[in-house]
């Protein structure tokens, strides 16, 4: 209720000022000529910065301004004024508010914005110094007429969602380097935002901070930072390429997850964690790199993938990848809707391939596994639709029928292991099985004549 009497009589006052010129505070918010102005108060014209200013020596509004209010209310330099209650105001349709002895930007008018948005330096109000330091949470959430916003360099912080959902927002201006944080979803959704340069003093990139930024090509991290969020640019369907300073250390799950015209990516030395499908669904990457000198992960031979050094485990590649001959384990989802991939070369220093890891490589026509692997995981090659035949070596020791589920025009599986694999069965499994001929050595034909190999539709000697 004590909101909306402030806000009824800040509306009143305002037509009042248009009508009679006598209000106790300026309601101009662009509507009041300069004239007009300096007749009902002093003009203060504050020192700016110079470092706020172009080569040219033209300055853009907003980016270092600092506006006085003097004791009728009245601001310096041609910007408006509103006095909401005693911690929050408006100054040129921008909401600030008191925090902790300093300003946040908190809203906007939503009934006189007009889509650009200049935000202050300082204010200096009843003799006290404000200096605004942060963008609030939810600030201009959904503002669909947000066109263009400048942040000065004092402010440090932008908080979650502060900008989300601005579909309209095409031109973001940080300055300088005060910036410490971007927010979880602090951009996410604003579909028309093109480019952004990540200031050098950044540390923290929230989670789905620029998610569903389908209108962003290139990003470049640089080193300040030292973490992405899980989802940070999580569907920025038109990213082409990614390159990260060497102060990141962790990279979220599924953080690039749906960057599907994304085609590099160069990763530093300080890399330590990357989470669970970081990179899942980005179907068209041809090349990543690995700095030479991350300890954790490497791109070695020139393979075009991400390894786990300690492990010997790849954990990401594509259809251009070469798998090294160290190689011990392909990962969960190493090569998972791997577009364009249609044969691969696992060497015999293999021994384990992990579920999911050629999961949806629809133009995967055959695969060869080596004598060298022992173990093949759960959905491995599952909704693999060109995959006719499969060649299984000698060494397989496990196998979770799974691995071959939902591969329509799988019709031969050549099994070499003399003795019948340990396995995972499911009747969920035995509709497909039914379809495949399953081929293995003539003196262990009766060995697998039982269950559950027996549910294939029939069994060969190779």
């Amino acid at each position: 209720m004590e909101c909306n009497i402030l806000n009824t009589n800040y509306r009143l006052a305002r037509k009042q000022y248009k009508t009679t010129f006598m209000s106790n505070f300026i309601y101009g918010l662009g509507k009041c000529n300069h004239l007009c102005m300096m007749l009902m108060g002093i003009l203060i014209i504050c020192g700016i910065s110079s470092c706020s200013k172009d080569d040219d020596g033209a300055e853009e509004k907003g980016s270092e301004e600092n506006v006085v209010v003097d004791n009728n209310g009245v601001a310096s330099d041609g910007h408006s004024f509103t006095r909401i209650d005693d911690k929050n105001f408006y100054i040129d349709d921008i909401k600030y508010t008191v925090v902790d002895s300093t300003l946040e930007v908190t809203g906007y008018d939503a009934t006189f914005f007009k889509g650009e948005a200049h935000i202050i330096s300082s204010l200096n109000y009843h003799e006290t110094l404000l200096y605004v330091r942060s963008i609030g949470a939810n600030a201009f959430k959904s503002c669909d007429v947000l066109t263009k916003i400048s942040i000065p360099q004092n402010i440090t912080a932008i908080k979650g969602g502060a900008f989300k959902n601005c579909k309209g927002l095409n031109l973001l201006s940080i300055k300088g380097e005060g910036l410490i944080s971007i927010g979880y979803s602090a951009f996410e959704g604003c579909e028309n935002l093109s480019s952004i340069i990540i200031p050098n003093s950044v540390v923290g990139i929230g989670s789905n901070s620029f998610s569903g930024c389908v209108g962003l090509t290139t990003v470049t991290i640089p080193n300040s930072v030292t973490s992405i969020g899980d989802n940070a640019f999580a569907g920025c369907s038109q990213l082409t390429s990614v390159v990260m300073g060497d102060g990141v250390t962790t990279i979220g799950s599924k953080t690039f997850s749906g960057c599907y015209n994304l085609k590099s990516i160069s990763l530093g030395n300080s890399l330590a964690s990357i989470g669970k499908d970081a990179f899942i669904n980005c179907n068209y990457l041809e090349s990543i790199v690995v700095a030479s000198g991350n300890t954790k992960y490497d791109s070695r031979d020139d393979c075009n993938a991400i390894i786990e050094t300690a492990s010997n485990t790849l954990i990401l590649g594509f259809k251009t990848t070469t798998i090294p001959n160290s190689i011990t384990t392909i990962g969960e989802r190493a090569f998972a809707n791997c577009v364009g991939l249609t044969f691969i070369t696992i060497p015999n220093s293999v021994t384990s391939i992990d579920k999911y890891a050629f999961y949806g490589c629809t133009t995967l026509t055959s695969v060869n596994i080596p004598d060298g692997v022992t173990s093949i995981d759960a959905c491995a090659f599952d909704a693999c639709n060109s995959l006719t035949s499969v060649y299984i070596g000698n060494g397989v020791k496990f196998i979770d029928l799974s691995a071959f589920l939902g591969c329509a025009k799988l019709y031969d599986i050549y099994l070499y292991a003399s003795t019948p694999p340990s396995h995972v069965y499911s009747t969920k499994y035995s509709a497909k099985i039914r379809t495949v001929t399953l081929h293995v050595p003539a003196e262990s034909i009766k060995a697998y004549n039982r269950f559950p190999w027996e549910q294939f539709g029939r069994i060969v000697s190779i």
